[in-house]
This record gives structure tokens, sequence and C-alpha cells, in this order.
């Protein structure tokens, strides 16, 4: 998928060179742009590595950590086949390794609940067991960690829906709190809310996946992590993005995703596609994440069109809103008449992570665009430039 194809071009104009050197190349500098040209780690999609009962010798480690960077990735989510003390002491030789290479680490919670030291008697009791079970985790971490995870995990996780128990999730809550670790939890499926106690729990991470209805769950785990403390909310993926069939569809599914309210990633497969579509992925993820959820936006749709979707963010004195045609075969256009006042539109492109002015004609606010079927566009709306404004170059 082509971020602006020939249709959009068609309708998506740039200004010209002359006018463009009469607003002095050179832009106003700030962190939200520098965040969007070069997304952090935290930013970044994670990789979802299991680790066999047998886990990985320190040299694979290192082999597959420099694998994980080259590609891209902001950081694994390593998921043991167990915690034991001998797992621990890997583990915590990948967060350090992983740290060299500004790589962040998550450890998913092996399931079922047996380890570290319950006794197979005591597994079906493993929901009232839940302190023990914490207790004896941290007991099996602890030589290998020291005191506070945190140092050394980024997040912990915990994917196994069928235990909607207020009681055990909320000493999960705990346990990850108390050790300086994000918590983040895997919402079920079922997206029906007498079946989400865990809703209103204080956790760090909603977790989704990316799912038949992808937009309908997504919408109930986005409205989770953004009326929290820090809206972060997580979402899987498994497709292959590097067969031909499978590319439109792909990409048009993320920004299906990102309209929802997603703005973080984790891949279970190695073919996560080229590092450029990371590298898109890994930008609208830093714009969305460092921004606040506009949950009522005004803007008006012309012809309203049931394929078209779109998110808004507020970010200071910027407005963010981010497009996408979601039909599989059709092309759609539309005006777009927003209340952003005199503010400036800009098109900020995520494969390139370069920005440029929109042509806007005689208003500012009231923008004609197409987009090709599964095509998509970031369009962020900014105050006036200064007089004398830092050097900083358009690509």
């Amino acid at each position: 998928m082509k971020l602006f194809n020939r249709g959009t071009h068609r309708r998506i104009y740039f200004l010209s060179l002359f006018v463009t050197f009469v607003f002095a190349s050179p832009v106003f500098a700030d962190d939200m742009y520098d965040i969007f040209r070069n997304p952090p780690a935290e930013a970044r999609p994670f990789f979802h590595w299991d680790w066999p009962v047998k886990v990985p010798g320190d040299e694979e480690i290192i082999r597959q950590l420099n694998v994980f960077k080259n590609s891209g990735f902001g950081g694994v989510e390593i998921a043991p086949a167990g915690i034991t003390p001998a797992t621990a002491k890997s583990l915590k030789f990948a967060a350090d390794e992983a740290k060299k290479r500004e790589l962040l680490v998550d450890l998913a919670l092996p399931w079922p609940l047996t380890a570290p030291s319950l006794e197979p008697n005591e597994y079906a009791k493993t929901i009232t067991l839940d302190k023990k079970y914490f207790n004896n985790l941290s007991a099996a971490l602890a030589p290998s960690f020291g005191g506070n995870l945190g140092d050394s995990l980024h997040a912990i996780s915990f994917n196994k829906s069928d235990l909607l128990n207020e009681r055990f999730l909320a000493v999960f809550n705990d346990f990850c709190r108390g050790n300086g670790v994000l918590a983040r939890f895997e919402l079920p499926e079922n997206s029906v809310f007498p079946d989400l106690p865990d809703a209103n729990l204080p956790f760090d991470i909603a977790l989704s996946k990316i799912v038949s209805n992808p937009r309908e769950h997504n919408f109930i785990v986005s409205t989770t992590g953004h009326f929290a403390v820090q809206p972060l909310t997580t979402c899987r993926f498994s497709d292959d993005p590097c067969l031909p069939e499978n590319q439109p569809y792909f990409f048009g599914i993320h920004d299906i995703a990102f309209v929802s309210g997603i703005n973080q990633f984790i891949c279970t497969r190695r073919n996560s596609g080229p590092g450029s579509y990371i590298d898109r992925n890994a930008r609208l993820c830093a714009v969305f994440r460092n921004s606040r959820l506009n949950i009522r936006p005004t803007v008006e749709i012309s012809p309203a069109n049931p394929s078209l979707l779109f998110i808004s963010y507020v970010s200071g004195n910027r407005d963010i809103f981010f497009f996408t045609n979601i039909d599989r075969s059709r092309p759609l256009s539309f005006n777009a008449r927003f209340e952003t006042g005199d503010k400036i539109p800009w098109l900020w492109n995520p494969l390139t992570g370069s920005r440029n002015l929109f042509h806007s004609g005689s208003s500012r606010n009231s923008l004609d665009i197409e987009l090709d079927h599964l095509d998509s566009i970031l369009l962020v709306f900014e105050p006036n430039l200064p007089d004398n404004p830092p050097a900083l170059n358009i690509n």
C-alpha cells in the first residue's frame, strides 16, 4: 500500500518551490515532529519471543536481539514455558543485553499458572492461591533480578482472558506495581460489557488483538486504555505482509486498529514486513501515544461514506486527524471541514518521516481529499509559524 497514490495526488497538491522558499523552507523544530521522524523504542512494534522449556543460550539470545534491533523493533515480549531460577537468570541476561541495544523487554507469564513452585494438586486452585503464586514468582526472579524488576523489565503481561476473577487480577496488578513494572492484560474477544469486570481495574496497558471484528473489539480495549493514567493500548498481530496478496489487507487492518485507538503493536511472526513498514507503524504510534484523544472532534464530512473512518487527537496547540478508507476495491473522495480556525494543515508522511504543507486553496480548514482503497492520510493542523523559527529542513 502506498500512503499517497496517484488518485490522491489529483486532490492533494504541494506548494511550489517558490512558495516554499517564501515560507523559508526551515520550519519550527519541536519534540513531536522529532519523535515522528525518529520514533523511540517504546513506540516501535515489539516482537513476541517464545522461549521453549530449554531456553536459548547466551549466544543465541545475543544473535536474536541483534536481529530484532536491526529489523526495527523497539522491544521483545519474552514468553517462557515456565519460570525457574535458571530461566530467570537467562531473562536477566536478555534484559541486560537488550538494554545495551536500547530495546525494551516485557515478560509474558506462562499458562497454565503451574510455575513457579506450585504443586500439581494445587493447579486447580490457582485462582484462590493468587498471592502464593506471585510470592513464588518473586522468589524465583529475585536472585537474578534483585529487588526491583522494573530496573530490567518494561512490563509483565497476562493474557489468559478466561480468568476473569477480579481478585486474581487485582493481585496481579498490585504485584506489577510493587515491582516497578507496567501491568498488561489482554481483554477477551467477547466484548460484551457485562463480561468485562476487569475493564474497571487500573491496568497500565490494555491489550487487544486483531480478530475477525477488530474495530468493535479494539474500541472496547482502547476505551479502557485511553481513560487510564497512561493512554497505552496494545494490539497483537500475526499476518504476513510480505505476501503480495496479503499486503493491502495487512496495511488496511492495521489502520483500522489505529482509528479504533490502538497505539502499540506486538508482532507474533518474525516476518513482519520491510523496515519501512515497521517505521511507518512506529511513527504513527509515536504521534498518537504522545497526544490526547479528542473524543468530540468537530469535522463535517461531505459526502458521508461508511468506508471512511477517522480518529482525532490533540497535542498542545496541534489538531491531529488520521483518515483511512477501509473499502478494499474503490477509492473515495470527500470534503472535510474542520473547526481549526486559521491553523495551517500539514501532511505528515509516516513512510518517510517528512512533512509538507497541504495546499488548502482559499480556506485552510476546508480540504478536498481523495483516498485510494485501503489508503490513509495523517493531517496535522498547526498554528502560524513563528517569525524566526529554528532551522529544521523538510525532506
